[in-house]
């Protein structure tokens, strides 16, 4: 018999968050991670005895989840060391980045290969490396200018012969994942001329959404280990409704699978009455991200989101882009303690992550899930700054009428700088398009055009709300 959903409000207050939002499980998340197992077995296997292996999948299908709380830790009960390398343009020197962070420092002029041979033989076990988001290692090169081009592809060519060289040596105790988005699968053809066998079925795994038992055990078995129980019909009505949510149903996509399943959790929401009182898996996907945002941002912090949205994402493929973080301050102007601060709001929110390399501090949205409704959430910033604009001008026209009474002037109402609200407003208004709350943004409009002489620029901006 499922708990009450008082009794499991009480359990919830001291327990970690068994869900992870926008970001993936960690090798510490181990006893949260379920609905991989046959994955995960799969891909150890294939890791130890084929020594080079290429995972790839759709975006959100948890790639990074599998190998940090599924695949590392099983490896390393079977003593194996490994190494998650986070790919940004040179996979080089992120692995490098990935030694100095488990204390291995090399000369940087010694060979990648006989560094890896070296923490073989200082380890005695063998080590597998994890080349996460290895598309960076495709799109990389179409950011650079020539100079900065011709050194990636001189790193490039010694990486993909460094790879080789380690593949054919069988003794060499170095084990390979290459973990990436699936249309660029066909782009490690580079590696063919030094690894033949590079798309050989054992040398490769297409990691699909969740099944119905899958995502039944990614729902209820993380809250089960965090002491909350869910009832079948509940977690079958989430499955249903995570299926109908998304543009095709051929299983459950993780990814907004844990922004559901996290909202539930944050809310305490351990019930199919109150699931549905937040509008079931559409209405949470809808207005999540929105909600934290609207709910933790100030007016000039939005701003500087909205800034951010193309710094972070590649504009073609709407995901996501690694980018150091002084170099986001020189391109955007912004003043740098004001946007460390809206960085690290964000970073609470779960929608950045700031990384430190050799180089400097990188930043990156958690998930491709943002960069993927960029466009949706510029708009979304631009209605949320006019709402708050409109407020503030009906507070103060009201505010203004009640201190004048009859006697107020059109003119007495806009004092104040309500004008440049009010252009400011009609600006946003341009920006966004037509209007999709008409009804309740058209009567803020209506109350401007009545409280201010300026008919010709209300009827304007009402004529974009028709």
């Amino acid at each position: 018999m499922p708990s009450t959903n008082t009794e499991q409000e009480a359990r919830t207050e001291d327990v970690a968050q068994p869900y992870k939002f926008l970001d993936y499980y960690r090798k510490n998340d181990r006893q949260l991670f379920f609905g991989r197992e046959r994955e995960t077995a799969t891909l150890v296997s294939d890791i130890v005895t084929a020594r080079l292996v290429i995972l790839f999948a759709k975006t959100g299908s948890g790639k990074s989840s599998l190998i940090n709380a599924g695949v590392r830790p099983r490896l390393e009960d079977l003593d194996y060391h490994t190494f998650w390398i986070r790919v940004e343009q040179d996979p080089t020197e992120s692995a490098r980045t990935a030694f100095r962070r488990q204390d291995f420092s090399f000369d940087p002029k010694k060979q990648f290969v006989e560094c890896l041979k070296e923490i073989v033989r200082q380890l005695r076990k063998p080590v597998v490396l994890f080349f996460d988001q290895f598309e960076e290692f495709f799109l990389g090169p179409g950011t650079l200018e020539s100079e900065a081009l011709r050194k990636f592809k001189l790193a490039a060519q010694r990486f993909v012969a460094d790879v080789g060289k380690l593949h054919r040596d069988r003794e060499s105790g170095v084990h390979i994942v290459f973990s990436m988005r699936e249309e660029f699968f066909h782009e490690m053809d580079v590696f063919r001329a030094e690894i033949p066998t590079i798309f050989g079925a054992e040398s490769s795994l297409r990691l699909r959404w969740l099944d119905d038992d899958q995502a039944r055990a990614a729902i209820t078995r993380p809250a089960l280990a965090a002491g909350v129980s869910f009832s079948e019909q509940f977690t079958s009505a989430l499955i249903e409704d995570m299926k109908d949510s998304q543009p095709v149903r051929e299983g459950v996509e993780p990814a907004r699978l844990q922004i559901v399943c996290d909202t539930i959790w944050t809310k305490k929401c351990f019930d199919l009455e109150a699931y549905r009182a937040l509008g079931g898996a559409k209405g949470i996907l809808e207005s999540r991200i929105e909600e934290d945002i609207a709910s933790n941002l100030a007016d000039g912090e939005l701003e500087a989101f909205e800034k951010l949205l193309p710094e972070l994402t590649h504009s073609e493929r709407q995901t996501k882009r690694i980018r150091g973080l002084e170099e986001i301050k020189e391109s955007l102007k912004v003043a740098p303690g004001f946007l460390d601060a809206v960085i690290a709001k964000l970073e609470k929110l779960r929608l950045v992550v700031k990384t430190k390399h050799s180089t400097g501090v990188f930043i990156e949205w958690t998930s491709d899930y943002v960069a993927g409704r960029a466009r949706s959430l510029k708009d979304y910033l631009r209605w949320i700054l006019l709402e708050r604009l409109l407020h503030k001008f009906r507070d103060r026209a009201e505010a203004k009428m009640r201190d004048l009474g009859d006697s107020a002037l059109p003119r007495d109402l806009v004092e104040g700088g309500a004008e440049d609200e009010f252009e400011t407003a009609r600006r946003l208004l341009g920006e966004i398009g037509p209007i999709s709350n008409g009804s309740t943004q058209t009567k803020a409009l209506e109350l401007l055009k009545l409280a201010m002489e300026q008919p010709d620029l209300a009827n304007d901006a009402l004529a974009a709300a028709a």
